[in-house]
């Protein structure tokens, strides 16, 4: 009985973890305000968010800026929040020009802009200077297009595709930044700063191509696991909690290139605008960055969330079956866990 339990809740939990550690795509979500109402933590859509989306997008001109900072457009590498490497030289470049320009910048590091449709048709265009979508790339902004989960009215303003994504073609040598074509400057550098932290985590040694490979491996084996009825519980636990030991591993690589690294653009920018070193941005996105920055953290409490169910359900089945050494192991994952919370 404790391994039918077992098995059919795990199953529920990593495939929750797959959904919010192992994503491939980091976005710009444009938020809505709590309804004063509400009791559930559900955010809803009131007209006035969007007329303010809509209204902030003509706030600045395509053209109004100070021009590139060309003498930080070198390489200084510096570390943010969690640790996370990105070149600050690149952001102070883009810190003060105007959208035109920030355009072309980021077409020297090894991104290219693209445009999306715009939210409404009432919109300013402040970006109809980007690329036209090639198909590809257009099928995966469709396909990621949709409103956030669990809030009524929040929509994706920006995507970004590292180089070498997916195999797909438009990918072999440039990374993609996709932004909607009545987005601001705000949403524009934080796809770039995405950008800045993937290009400085790759010239460290990460692979996001790999660390997939490594996760379907993982979730292959731990599914041909739990079809394999020949072998004994003690046998069943002990190799389950092998495979949780090297998954914690790749989700927390994961976490820290996605849902951390979503916090950390978005903080980063905040730094910048409060002390003048981000402007000709639209002034609500200082305040839709800290309703984003608390979206992306309870998406990493839900994941730890998730993860400790199966943790605690890993440590009884291992200590039922006396596999002591295995269940001790198990609480590195504790630490992990905690740690990366209290960051």
């Amino acid at each position: 009985m404790v391994r039918a339990f077992t098995t059919n809740n795990l199953r529920s939990a990593l495939r929750l973890a797959l959904v919010f550690a192992l994503s491939s795509l980091s976005i710009t979500l444009v938020g809505c305000k709590k309804s004063a109402s509400s009791t559930n933590s559900q955010y809803v859509c009131t007209d006035s968010d969007r007329r303010a989306y809509i209204r902030q997008s003509g706030e600045w001109r395509p053209e109004e800026g100070e021009g590139i900072e060309t003498a930080f457009a070198g390489k200084t590498i510096v570390e943010g929040y969690f640790g996370k490497k990105y070149n600050a030289n690149w952001l102070t470049a883009v810190g003060r020009a105007s959208i035109l320009e920030t355009l072309d910048f980021i077409e020297t590091t090894g991104a290219r802009v693209y445009r999306s449709d715009p939210i409404s048709k009432k919109s300013t265009l402040n970006l109809e200077a980007g690329k036209v979508m090639p198909w590809d790339i257009d099928r995966v902004w469709r396909d990621a297009d949709q409103p956030i989960a669990g809030t009524a009215c929040a929509f994706m303003a920006g995507l970004y595709l590292a180089e070498m994504t997916r195999g797909l073609p438009s990918l072999k040598s440039r990374a993609a930044i996709i932004v909607r074509e009545d987005a601001g400057r705000w949403t524009l550098v934080h796809e770039f700063m995405h950008h800045n932290f993937k290009t400085q985590a790759a010239a460290d040694g990460y692979d996001d191509e790999k660390t997939r490979t490594l996760q379907s491996k993982l979730f292959k084996q731990i599914a041909e696991l739990k079809a394999d009825r020949s072998m004994n519980n003690r046998e069943y636990a002990s190799r389950l909690s092998a495979l949780f030991q090297q998954l914690i591993d790749v989700v927390d690589q994961t976490v820290i290139q996605y849902q951390f690294e979503e916090v950390t653009v978005e903080a980063t920018l905040q730094d910048k605008y409060r002390v003048g070193e981000l402007a000709y941005v639209p002034s609500g996105g200082y305040a839709n960055a800290s309703w984003y920055i608390e979206h992306s953290k309870s998406n990493i409490q839900n994941l730890y969330d998730s993860l400790t169910s199966t943790y605690n359900e890993l440590a009884l089945l291992t200590a039922t079956n006396g596999l002591f050494h295995e269940r001790t192991a198990l609480d590195r994952y504790v630490t992990m866990r905690d740690q990366r919370l209290a960051q």
